[in-house]
């Protein structure tokens, strides 16, 4: 059990009971400076601290009330805590594009249309992020861009943009949400059991916030319907990438 739980650099653990100390110090502060990546995102210095937390309450189960908990079990807990940590210390600021747009909110009883896409470059591993809220289906209410790097494929992408775009729909009180991705693979995922491991984390958090609406749907759009929302992620995938490479 204590193998299987703690299979970490012979540095940061030490020999001896599971009741020892098994952490330098200089772990938990090296942990401060390194970034949780897709698709857990938790940001920096975050899942390490939980992840040692969530081995230690095991270890004790194990010694005082025989109970053995597995690894993935361990870990779970130890996401489950990190982002109900992370979401009591408040909003998460987002870098946006220059561009954004906003108008005064809708009555929350009205649904709302949200088209999400997302570009993507291999070389750099950076995704240009966009979606655009309607009301009624053709007046624009609110749309925005973002651009992040360390995204490992186009399907990871996609998968971020729906799940930013839930948390601004969250933050605004918007109830009532019909969700369109031109990505079929993505809607699929969400729609069903089917599990993609590449976004499974992504997919995961989807579902969570969509606890959080009254009514909320996820469909499949073609390319030709969602021009506008690819625009946004475009540009700011192309301002990011300028801004890495500025001109002389």
């Amino acid at each position: 059990f204590f193998k299987e739980h703690c299979q970490l650099e012979n540095n940061y653990v030490l020999e001896g009971s599971p009741t020892q100390k098994i952490i330098k110090t200089t772990a938990l502060l090296r942990s401060k400076h390194w970034r949780c990546l897709p698709p857990v995102r938790l940001g920096a210095g975050t899942i390490f601290p939980w992840i040692m937390w969530a081995i230690w309450i095991s270890i004790n189960y194990l010694i005082f009330e025989k109970r053995i908990f597995t690894a993935e079990e361990t870990i779970t807990k130890a996401l489950q805590d990190a982002r109900e940590w992370q979401l009591a210390q408040g909003k998460e600021e987002i870098r946006s594009d220059p561009t954004r747009q906003l108008i005064a909110s809708p009555p929350i009883s009205d649904e709302l249309t949200c088209n999400t896409d997302a570009a993507w470059r291999a070389d750099r591993q950076v995704a240009g992020l966009g979606w655009i809220f309607r009301i009624h289906e053709d007046t624009v209410i609110s749309q925005d861009s973002q651009a992040i790097d360390s995204v490992a494929s186009p399907l990871m992408a996609e998968a971020l943009a729906i799940f930013y775009a839930l948390q601004k729909a969250s933050q605004e009180g918007w109830k009532k949400l019909k969700v369109l991705s031109d990505s079929q693979i993505l809607i699929g995922a969400i729609n069903s059991n089917m599990h993609q491991k590449e976004i499974y984390g992504v997919v995961f958090d989807i579902k969570h916030l969509s606890a959080f609406f009254e009514c909320i749907s996820f469909q499949f759009v073609a390319r030709t319907s969602n021009v506008s929302a690819d625009v946004l992620a475009k540009r700011a995938l192309q301002n990011y990438c300028t801004s890495l490479n500025p001109a002389h």
